[in-house]
């Protein structure tokens, strides 16, 4: 089944609701038309029953009953405007009748019968609508009922009239608001409409193209810019995967050939048995060059995809620090550098992975070997902070240039091209040691002057035992391994 365009049925909720609102509007008009003019109408004859009062309050209270019926067949009974009256005594004698009550209503000779009673309602008289109004007058010791009406069947001709306008204006404006509003939907909905085009076009070979922007201030100019920053995300993030890939296949393509050319040239004729061991030792090298390089690119494969995940536990950092350093106290002996490590004596709790930590020192301890000549100093130094214990390497190597900075942590990115080989890197240790830094709620950070060396340091969150522990105490005591 096909679906209805959106709008369209933006069309139709759009008619029903302004029908129902039309119909809404036309019954309240109605209505309160109605009232106007039927309370106009009551005033009137409130008008005229007071003006009845007065006359009666004017006269003398001796009179009798009959000079009172003469005075007031003298007073009204040539009134067109008064046409229905009539007024009773308080015995219910008839003291004045017009003739339009008595042309009406020729058998209500007695006053019980007349069934004009109720202070505003509406009698049928002749098949005409009219508006009675009973009113009771006390003057003395007197009591009258003056009933006077009027016919109110203009009113209910102006309400019809105003019925039929409602009746043919309502389907025109219906007309006119559909038209209205499918025309102001289409013209919404283009904008829309050219975005879900733009969309369907992009596909990996043009990730750099966006969708057209719209300056309306509106959910559709959220909903554009929202998706242009995931294609920019998107774009980005296969800009990486491309990049890695070819910097992988780069990377792995090179230790092949040799390992290939290697034993070609070894097979080629009969050798010696050193000049075999020679080639199967350029060959293990570059084996094990391989297989540092696939287990970097695992890893970074492993952490893309969230498989990679690292278990925090509460660990004693101090002690961590002073095996990492005995390990590398040798490493950096026989590459000729002075190795220092300044470490506090007291332990420091921290909630992190052993491994993945020892993995971050390595890296930065082995980034400091390959870029400090011969004769030069590596410092790994820990300082205890109030909340936190500093980690650092520091180095007095060739350090890094300030455009050089910015990619530090890129993936295959080096900045000593040239010597890259020679120290046998690929340019992953520092992204892989920035990734297990975040894992730990921290990050690395670079400081570096050309010609003098790097800095290399995070922090980790302290777990406290005893906060009354005084941190001068942690400071007070350093180990120096050279």
């Amino acid at each position: 089944m096909r679906q209805i365009p959106i709008r369209v049925r933006l069309t139709a909720w759009y008619v029903v609701v302004f029908s129902l609102a039309l119909a809404a509007l036309g019954t309240s008009v109605w209505m309160l038309v109605r009232q106007r003019l039927l309370a106009e109408s009551e005033q009137q004859l409130q008008e005229r029953a007071a003006t009845v009062e007065h006359f009666l309050a004017a006269q003398n209270q001796n009179l009798t009953i009959d000079q009172i019926r003469d005075e007031l067949r003298e007073e009204y009974e040539t009134e067109d405007q008064v046409a229905w009256l009539q007024i009773l005594d308080q015995n219910g004698n008839w003291l004045f009748r017009s003739h339009s009550m008595e042309q009406f209503f020729p058998a209500a000779s007695h006053p019980g019968k007349l069934a004009l009673r109720g202070k505003r309602w509406q009698a049928d008289a002749n098949h005409q609508r009219l508006l009675v109004l009973e009113k009771p007058i006390i003057l003395g010791r007197r009591q009258y009922t003056v009933e006077t009406a009027s016919f109110i069947d203009g009113v209910y001709r102006s309400l019809k009239e105003l019925e039929l306008v409602f009746f043919w204006l309502a389907p025109g404006f219906m007309l006119i608001a559909a038209l209205g509003s499918y025309f102001i939907s289409k013209r919404a909905l283009a904008t829309v409409d050219a975005i879900t085009a733009t969309a369907r076009s992009i596909s990996d070979r043009n990730l750099d193209a966006r969708l057209p922007l719209i300056r309306s201030g509106d959910e559709l100019q959220r909903l554009s810019e929202t998706l242009n920053e995931m294609l920019e995300r998107i774009e980005r993030s296969f800009e990486r995967t491309r990049r890695f890939t070819a910097d992988a296949s780069h990377e792995l393509r090179t230790p092949m050939s040799l390992i290939r050319t290697e034993a070609e040239i070894a097979l080629r004729k009969t050798r010696t048995a050193d000049e075999y061991r020679q080639a199967l030792t350029h060959i293990l090298s570059e084996a094990e060059r391989t297989s540092v390089l696939i287990e970097s690119l695992l890893t970074l494969a492993r952490t893309d995809s969230g498989a990679e995940l690292l278990h925090l536990h509460p660990l004693m950092c101090v002690a961590l620090l002073r095996t990492v350093a005995e390990d590398w106290n040798p490493v950096f002996a026989e590459a000729q550098l002075t190795f220092d490590v300044a470490i506090p004596a007291a332990e420091i709790r921290v909630n992190a992975d052993e491994s993945a930590l020892r993995r971050v020192l390595t890296l930065l301890l082995d980034n400091a070997r390959k870029y400090t000549p011969p004769g030069g100093r590596v410092v790994l130094r820990a300082q205890i902070k109030p909340d936190e214990i500093e980690i650092s390497v520091e180095d007095s190597g060739i350090g890094i240039e300030r455009e050089d900075l910015a990619h530090i942590f890129d993936r295959f990115y080096r900045v000593d091209k040239s010597r890259s080989r020679a120290q046998r890197g690929a340019g992953l240790g520092l992204s892989l040691a920035q990734w297990i830094a975040m894992q730990h709620h921290t990050e690395i950070v670079v400081e570096s002057t050309p010609g003098q060396g790097s800095r290399f340091s995070f922090a980790l969150a302290r777990l406290r035992t005893n906060p009354s522990t005084d941190i001068h105490s942690d400071l007070s005591e350093t180990n120096k391994v050279l």
